[in-house]
């Protein structure tokens, strides 16, 4: 996946791994400390979007988008959900594969007043960028914006066909 705004590395950079996973289990320094650094790409009057989790809905991501919003004077509009379902993390240790489809991606509402607006797609990790491929199927204009990447995985899945 091209275009992502990314804060830091997940092998590479020191500590990045344990506040991605702050933020998964919803740790408040966890997720202030990523924002400060995801608002640095993020302009002001942008609109950001959470990408909704294996619950069905925005759960971390929203609280993570929330506080973006505090940080770059964006605003947080949560417009879309999925299917409750396992999480992708554990589908993949238990060599299921996984399509597109199986997220259940939908659009709760319409994102309102895009004019001259930029538009990001808020999670905290991209590995294979496949829950990002969603998100973008229902909010076309969203660009990629998360607080690490799996860089080494996303080259790889990018080279390999069987994702799209």
């Amino acid at each position: 996946m091209d275009n992502i705004k990314t804060a830091k590395d997940y092998y590479n950079d020191d500590g990045v791994r344990e506040i991605a996973k702050g933020i998964k289990k919803k740790n408040n320094v966890a997720i202030i400390l990523a924002a400060k650094e995801m608002a640095k790409n993020v302009p002001e009057n942008s609109i950001l979007i959470p990408i909704p989790n294996s619950c069905g809905y925005a759960d971390y991501t929203l609280e993570l988008a929330k506080r973006i919003a505090e940080f770059s004077g964006g605003r947080v509009e949560d417009v879309i959900g999925c299917k409750k379902r396992e999480s992708l993390y554990k589908l993949k240790i238990d060599g299921q594969k996984i399509n597109p489809g199986d997220l259940g991606f939908f659009k709760k509402s319409c994102v309102s007043d895009l004019k001259n607006k930029k538009v990001f797609l808020v999670d905290n990790v991209i590995g294979t960028g496949m829950t990002m491929r969603c998100a973008k199927v229902i909010v076309p204009n969203g660009e990629p914006l998360v607080y690490a990447q799996d860089k080494g995985l996303c080259k790889n899945k990018r080279n390999k066909k069987s994702l799209t």
